[in-house]
């Protein structure tokens, strides 16, 4: 889901339902160097519009594939590169017209794990969020624009300083409860690690999670991660799910 920020930096938390044409906005007071977070579900559909050139409804079957070589950066991971990404959650779709899951400079991503299952994390218009097995590794696979705008190093993601241009957060809330976002809850960073590394792709880790239900969010700003590219300072983009189930969920 796409992230932008207000003119006073704060994060703004927005969910939308295209269908019913409403939104619920809640801005909070932390700054977005710390927190950012824009949540914008809206289903969007790239891949039958320019892929199929035509309207589809099949959303749970949509995937991209991955044809990118990527460089293996650690050995202390199990995770792998997927051969293809799925696109939307189990119950995303679209309501009416079809549009881009993700915009500029996100092709498409999605959840992976360490026994080699892979999860779309688009909603749409009608889906919850995706809830990615827990026991085992899990990470995010993200694939950019290919152009030399976009091209990555290991140097601009900077896992190995003290400022990343990506951040992550894992807490036990529910994302339609008051304490809504995993990023809002105090030490709820959790350190990432650069798996595998192409020229526009990159496989990350967010490390071994047991059997608790948890939310994890996942976000950077384009004028971070892409320096030279002329993104606005406003925009990124984030990712958000449950891992083992929905927080809050009954038993």
């Amino acid at each position: 889901m796409p992230l932008t920020r207000d003119a006073k930096g704060d994060a703004i938390c927005i969910t939308a339902s295209k269908a019913g044409k409403k939104f619920m906005v809640a801005a909070t007071t932390h700054p977005m160097n710390q927190v950012g977070t824009l949540m914008k579900h809206v289903g969007t559909l790239m891949f039958a519009a320019l892929a199929l050139g035509a309207c589809t409804s099949d959303y749970r079957g949509m995937t991209e594939p991955v044809t990118e070589r990527h460089q293996r950066m650690t050995d202390q991971s199990d995770l792998e590169v997927p051969s293809n990404c799925p696109i939307y959650t189990p119950t995303g779709g679209d309501i009416d017209t079809p549009e881009l899951p993700y915009e500029s400079p996100v092709r498409f991503a999605c959840g992976v794990d360490a026994a080699g299952s892979k999860y779309g994390l688009v909603t749409g218009d009608t889906g919850d969020l995706a809830i990615v097995r827990g026991n085992r590794e899990i990470g995010l696979y993200v694939a950019f624009d290919a152009n030399s705008h976009t091209q990555l190093t290991a140097a601009q993601l900077g896992f190995d300083g003290d400022s990343p241009a990506i951040q992550a957060w894992s807490a036990p809330v529910d994302v339609t409860s008051q304490e809504c976002c995993a990023e809002h809850e105090p030490n709820a960073e959790i350190p990432m690690t650069l798996v595998a590394l192409g020229a526009h792709g990159m496989l990350l880790s967010l490390g071994d999670f047991d059997a608790t239900p948890t939310q994890v969010a996942i976000s950077y700003m384009n004028a971070d991660l892409f320096p030279n590219a002329g993104f606005s300072p406003n925009t990124g983009y984030m990712w958000r799910f449950y891992v083992n189930d929905a927080v809050g969920s009954a038993p």
